[in-house]
């Protein structure tokens, strides 16, 4: 389906004439848009929003290929069926973008990813448990096509959610084995000692019973918190040490790539892979350096 949209929408944005022709008639009829998305493979965010710009330029896109004597494709996007398909991609897509944009968030640690991902698995089941009856409501896209035709099929999507649920659970069950340490570490004095190995018990009854530490765990962050927090907990610092390292580096990643784009021009062809290297390093990273420490360092008057 989605290599369907993005071939029509590559046949009209690819050949300059077409696109130009395309714009044209939008205009003409005075369109809400103005063009359609160009979609890129790897980029999920802009495959969902072209998904959503294709379904809403729908009667324009048929008109348009008619005019260019596409029978195949205006047989297939005409037909309720595909019709049906595109739109639940449309809105499936939506919740996928939404939960991407979430994890895409800076400075996110394990156990706030494992709760976006958790609470996405728990709306794949209710998104299942609706249709199963029947209702579509977080589906708007879709339930709005299926006032318009009563003969479709909602079985298949209720399928096409069982394997999506499949799909996340094989993906991520991991997650729920270390879920435990992960509440520990996320939120100590919530854990029951009982549910715990031997190994934590000790210490995480003398954390909860202190007052001290639960107002430093209340009114500070929580890598803070572990900083501060001493040495007679080495257990838990350990399970604190092992989560804060993992950490969503999807931020970082683009951070990275668009100081490379920004740095790495026609202009700086002279630019080496090492002083790039030391450029994102330094542009990436959340560590100030102290200029006046460094030159007060520095010997200014070199012995002869």
């Amino acid at each position: 389906m989605t290599g369907e949209s993005n071939g029509l929408v590559n046949f009209i944005k690819s050949r300059g004439l077409n696109h130009r022709q395309f714009r044209s008639l939008l205009e003409e009829i005075g369109a809400d848009y103005g063009d359609l998305v160009y979609c890129c493979e790897v980029r999920w965010l802009s495959r969902g929003k072209m998904l959503k710009r294709f379904w809403e330029l729908i009667e324009k896109v048929i008109e348009f290929l008619r005019g260019k004597k596409k029978d195949k494709e205006v047989a297939s996007m005409t037909d309720l069926a595909w019709q049906a398909d595109l739109t639940f991609l449309v809105d499936m897509a939506q919740h996928l973008n939404d939960l991407n944009l979430k994890l895409q968030g800076k400075n996110q640690l394990v156990c706030q990813l494992a709760n976006q991902i958790s609470a996405f698995r728990t709306k794949l089941q209710l998104f299942r448990q609706q249709a199963a009856s029947g209702n579509f409501v977080h589906f708007p896209t879709f339930q709005s096509h299926l006032q318009k035709s009563q003969d479709i099929d909602t079985k298949v999507y209720v399928a096409k959610l069982d394997t999506l649920v499949q799909s996340f659970n094989s993906r991520f069950h991991d997650f729920d084995q270390c879920r435990l340490l992960m509440k520990l570490f996320a939120d100590p004095f919530s854990v029951s000692v009982d549910d715990l190995s031997a190994e934590y018990q000790l210490e995480l009854t003398d954390l909860q019973a202190s007052d001290e530490l639960r107002a430093t765990y209340r009114e500070n962050s929580l890598l803070d918190f572990y900083r501060t927090l001493p040495d007679t907990f080495p257990n838990l610092k350990d399970n604190a040490l092992v989560h804060t390292i993992m950490f969503g580096s999807t931020y970082c990643c683009e951070q990275a790539f668009s100081q490379m784009k920004l740095n790495k021009s026609n202009t700086r062809n002279q630019l080496t892979d090492d002083n790039l290297e030391a450029i994102l390093r330094l542009l990436t990273s959340n560590i100030k350096p102290d200029f006046s420490k460094l030159a007060d360092d520095m010997q200014h008057h070199p012995s002869h």
